[in-house]
């Protein structure tokens, strides 16, 4: 008699899921530069989960459940692999903080414009997988397997996938999104060593005086090595002859946690870097506002200087919770060119109508006889391979390559463009212009090239600072931040944790990105964080200008989930938690106001809870009309204050330990609780 091993079935179900796990692993090893390193450890990995799968499939559990659990362990470890070779495809990354950062399904039309038939493709991938699973393992084995058969295989899969696999991975990073330990402090000595310099002054404390205006450009995935005439001859002619008169930084690489627009654009605002506390519900329900609160960046400092501070670019200013960020560090507005692109296909507007906005506005900033302080977000250069304008200029190089290359070339034509006619307006001499790149380029049509630059940098030019000349100081896009404020004289008293101006001697230390740096900084951020509430608080609802929950006076975003800042619809409540001893802050949609409330006065809990809900309710009058009220509260265990009012922001409550009206519909002795 044949043994079960060379039964059809058996065949069939064991190939099908190391062909499965095999593929995708092989294919994320691809994309890394240690790819013979690291191939026969994935590989190793892909077996593992196929043996998890395949043991599964052979034990004796009923049928129905027997299809159900192993279906569910081969999707869960089918996403897990299509996940880390997705993110690493369109990022060059591993799945992190800073990745998480950018994701949420507001932000899947800028997919489907970036990679639509990759989309598709993975669809059809998907569903056949779904197909071909269901197909081959909607059988059950034949003939009996022994025990001791399907459990070694089920051991073996577990030991390699939990050693070899993207899942033990992905299982360290939800606990380092959470921080659930206690706050963690250390001495002086430990911070120096990192790099890491402890300040008194808080963003409260700031005082600084105007130096020069800055017009600060954003340059989308736009690295030095573009400029490279070995590797793209007469991509950015423009930029080289700029080079000439600037003064150029040509050492600075990525922060940590830098790699996405984001994360750029956080550590050059604060000479910082982003953490993973910084997202207060793991996958990406906005930054969190609390934490590093009182921490300063350079455009608060000009804020505090007097500077106007004006924020355009191509896409929403809500992607990726930038409107947070920029409201937080004061800029007075926030514009974007979207409803202004000339191709519905195109993410925003191209860079030639971003300049051709600035430049107004930026003769509406001169007139002003204030400071002022204009930053712009280019996109064209946008990977995996740009968006070309239709009115590009002709590149003959460019022939036949991919279109990526004809928007560096376009955007470098833009660019020098828009300085030669601020150059040409009055009021040049006072204002300095800094090219900068967010990060280096990911992976994209060009990566081969790019590849072969031995050593890639950002691009960060500095015209009209007074000086001139090429600085190679090792730097990283925190350095970004006291270097601009340094170049435009302006005078403050604030000392940024890691970054350090490029024109002096930075301490090498604070390049260095080991654990105890990333342990480090989290304590310090931390120590620089107000999320804990005063005995007696005031709580508000706040509209304008930006939606959130004003408490003692700081700002809690009203974020229902994935990104979405909106107030509560008919019938919702918006939850929010507050963890002082954990300095966490969370945020629940929820319908069942009622049953969360008894829940949360039945624990023993120093969390603070706010809520806001939406209440409708239908009237019988002559005229069925819809009556609306909206609630606000503030509690913890069971002492709770509430109001109400016909709009939200008349709400605003006293946190003075009253007692719980009956806003939920239930009658007050069913949500009472006794000691």
């Amino acid at each position: 008699m044949k043994s079960w091993l060379t039964k059809v079935d058996g065949i069939w179900q064991l190939l099908l899921t190391l062909f499965v796990f095999g593929i995708f692993s092989l294919m994320s090893s691809c994309l890394r530069p240690s790819y013979w390193d690291i191939t026969p450890y994935r590989l190793l990995g892909a077996l593992g989960m196929g043996l998890c799968v395949y043991g599964l499939y052979l034990s004796p559990l009923k049928q129905g459940f027997r299809i159900c659990v192993t279906m569910s362990l081969f999707f869960l470890l089918l996403l897990v692999e299509l996940a880390e070779f997705c993110c690493y495809w369109a990022t060059g990354n591993e799945i992190s903080v800073e990745v998480l950062c950018n994701v949420n399904f507001t932000n899947l039309g800028m997919g489907i414009i970036l990679y639509p038939w990759e989309i598709v493709g993975g669809m059809f991938v998907w569903f056949a997988m779904i197909a071909a699973f269901f197909f081959v393992f909607r059988r059950k084995p034949k003939g009996a397997v022994p025990k001791a058969t399907w459990l070694l295989l089920l051991l073996l899969g577990g030991g390699l996938t939990a050693s070899c696999s993207s899942l033990p991975k992905l299982g360290r990073l939800y606990p380092n999104l959470c921080r659930f330990g206690k706050i963690r402090n250390f001495d002086l000595q430990f911070y120096r060593n990192c790099g890491i310099k402890l300040g008194n002054v808080t963003r409260e404390q700031v005082v600084a005086t105007p130096g020069k205006n800055l017009v600060f450009i954003y340059m989308e995935s736009f690295e030095r090595t573009y400029l490279d005439e070995k590797l793209f001859p007469g991509a950015a002619p423009n930029l080289q002859a700029l080079r000439q008169q600037a003064l150029n930084f040509d050492c600075i690489s990525n922060a940590w946690n830098a790699n996405l627009s984001f994360g750029g654009m956080y550590a050059s605002f604060t000479g910082s870097v982003l953490t993973p506390r910084h997202l207060p519900a793991g996958l990406n329900s906005g930054i969190n506002m609390g934490f590093g609160s009182r921490m300063a960046s350079f455009p608060w400092i000009l804020h505090q200087a007097g500077y106007r501070q004006m924020f355009i670019l191509g896409p929403e200013v809500e992607f990726a919770g930038v409107n947070v960020l920029l409201e937080r560090e004061g800029f007075d507005e926030m514009i974007s060119c979207g409803t202004r692109g000339e191709s519905p296909r195109h993410w925003g507007c191209y860079d030639r109508e971003l300049f051709e906005y600035a430049f107004d506005k930026y003769r509406q900033l001169i007139a002003g006889k204030q400071p002022f302080h204009l930053m712009l977000f280019t996109i064209d250069t946008h990977a995996p391979n740009g968006f070309v304008d239709p009115e590009s200029i002709p590149f003959e190089q460019g022939t036949g390559q991919p279109d990526l290359l004809k928007a560096i070339h376009k955007t470098d034509y833009e660019v020098s463009r828009f300085i030669r006619r601020l150059q040409e307006t009055p009021g040049w001499e006072n204002t300095c212009v800094i090219l900068a790149s967010d990060h280096l380029a990911p992976p994209n049509t060009l990566t081969d090239r790019l590849e072969k630059s031995p050593r890639r940098y950002h691009l960060n030019m500095v015209l009209n600072s007074g000086k001139t000349g090429v600085v190679t100081t090792p730097g990283k896009t925190f350095d970004i931040a006291p270097t601009v404020l340094e170049l435009l004289q302006v005078r403050h008293n604030y000392l940024f944790p890691i970054g350090e101006s490029l024109l002096g001697q930075p301490d090498p230390r604070r390049l260095a990105e080991h654990e105890d740096f990333k342990n480090a900084i989290d304590s310090y951020t931390m120590m620089r964080s107000d999320i804990a509430i005063s005995d007696h608080p005031t709580i508000a609802v706040q509209t304008r200008p930006l939606l959130g929950i004003s408490v003692d006076g700081m700002l809690l975003p009203l974020f229902v989930g994935n990104g979405i800042q909106r107030l509560p619809a008919p019938n919702e409540c918006i939850w929010i938690t507050i963890s002082p001893n954990k300095k966490q802050i969370s945020h629940q949609l929820i319908t069942n106001g009622a049953d969360m409330l008894a829940s949360v006065r039945q624990k023993k809990s120093y969390d603070i809870h706010i809520v806001l809900c939406h209440k409708s309710e239908l009237q019988k009058t002559e005229k069925t009309t819809e009556k609306t009220m909206w609630l606000l509260g503030v509690g913890q265990m069971k002492n709770w204050n509430w109001t109400s009012g016909d709009r939200p922001e008349q709400l605003s409550v006293n946190w003075n330990n009253g007692t719980s009206p009956n806003w939920f519909g239930r009658k007050k002795h069913e949500l009472r609780q006794e000691p």
